[in-house]
């Protein structure tokens, strides 16, 4: 897999990080089973969002996998008044993710 910005910017961080990588159908329970079978207590996974808001642009949300993002929270927490999830098809041209 191709090293995608968010990972650069952990690794210039100096953030540890471990990508597992698993197909994924929406379902909560099958996430559960692939951390279980990759040994990952699965409240150490996390999800990756990324956001667009009115006022600075791209923001990028690292939540639990098993929780949900406010976006208005996320607005306001961030000096903006609305933040929507970025289009899939602005995903690539941001982050460099290539959806496979």
């Amino acid at each position: 897999m191709e090293k995608t910005n968010v990972l650069r910017m952990l690794e210039q961080s100096g953030i540890d990080y471990q990508l597992l990588e698993f197909s994924y159908d929406g379902d909560r329970a099958t996430m559960e089973t692939h951390a279980r079978a990759a040994g990952i207590s699965f409240d150490r996974i996390f999800k990756t969002l990324v956001l667009k808001a009115d006022k600075t642009g791209v923001l990028v949300a690292v939540i639990p996998v098993h929780a949900s993002v406010h976006l208005k929270t996320v607005a306001k927490n961030s000096g903006n008044r609305k933040a929507t999830l970025l289009p899939l098809k602005e995903l690539q041209s941001v982050t460099g993710y290539v959806r496979g």
